[in-house]
């Protein structure tokens, strides 16, 4: 490689890459994000409700993807609900 292109390689500015775990949220942010304790997300975890995890070692993250599909089902069982008659009791 010539001198002048390894200068021209070294100068040119290179795009930025975003961090590998960009995309993906750990509990507390996904509990700030919701607006709810970190110990709701593990209750939803439990009952096998909450959006879907990952395990990256000890650590427990959600893709950012994951949430917002989990998002839209939530959305698509409250359509599907039928909605409590009010009892008129007088």
């Amino acid at each position: 490689m010539s001198k002048a292109l390894k200068a021209a390689l070294l100068t040119t500015p290179q795009p930025e890459q975003a961090p590998l775990l960009a995309d993906y949220l750990d509990k507390h942010e996904l509990a700030r994000e919701f607006k709810v304790t970190p110990r709701t997300i593990d209750r939803w975890h439990v009952m096998r409700t909450g959006p879907k995890r990952v395990l990256l070692g000890q650590r427990v993250l959600y893709r950012r993807a994951d949430v917002i599909a989990w998002l839209a089902e939530q959305d698509e069982k409250l359509v599907g609900r039928p909605r409590r008659r009010k009892h008129n009791n007088g």
